[in-house]
């Protein structure tokens, strides 16, 4: 598609490093060998940790290549030209991050919120309590017409969710 569109990536942003969210950096790389790859510092392990997760699924999966920049700078910034305000949100993951582009009003949530759901939190340093919170107070506090692309299935709005999600209600 990118070729198509006469597009060319500047940069791999990651939420988090879960397997399923990682799985096709190798190819994306292969094709683009010198774009960088940021992250959280605090998904490391996760990182670190991919051929294991790939085994626990029942294929093989070698390690991927360190994170070439670590992404631990929250709020307001410029990226390869893009602006956008980076948020934390643990909970699904312990360094899972939310790219908010307020002038689109636009949220990649991860798997942070889904229409009518959330995160695991069943995985490794998953947290219920952890992910409830962050979504409260970084993710509500957002304006109520953001429209949320999750990790996952539909996108969603912030209002929406407020006002209906059956797992994290407005305290």
């Amino acid at each position: 598609y990118l070729d198509t569109a006469g597009l060319t990536p500047v940069a791999i942003l990651q939420t988090h490093a879960h397997i399923d969210h990682i799985i096709g950096i190798p190819s994306v790389l292969k094709l683009w060998p010198e774009l960088p790859v940021y992250m959280h510092p605090e998904e490391k392990e996760n990182w670190r940790r991919v051929p294991e997760t790939a085994a626990k699924f029942g294929f093989k999966m070698d390690p991927i290549p360190d994170v070439s920049i670590s992404l631990d700078v929250l709020g307001k910034v410029d990226i390869h030209g893009f602006e956008m305000e980076i948020r934390h949100v643990p909970g699904h993951a312990p360094g899972h991050l939310v790219f908010w582009f307020e002038q689109d009003e636009i949220l990649i949530a991860g798997d942070t919120l889904f229409q009518g759901s959330i995160g695991r939190t069943d995985l490794y340093m998953g947290d219920l309590e952890v992910l409830a919170e962050a979504i409260r107070s970084q993710l509500y506090t957002l304006p109520v017409n953001t429209v949320v692309y999750p990790g996952h299935g539909v996108e969603t709005t912030i209002g929406e969710e407020m006002h209906s999600n059956p797992y994290v209600r407005i305290a």
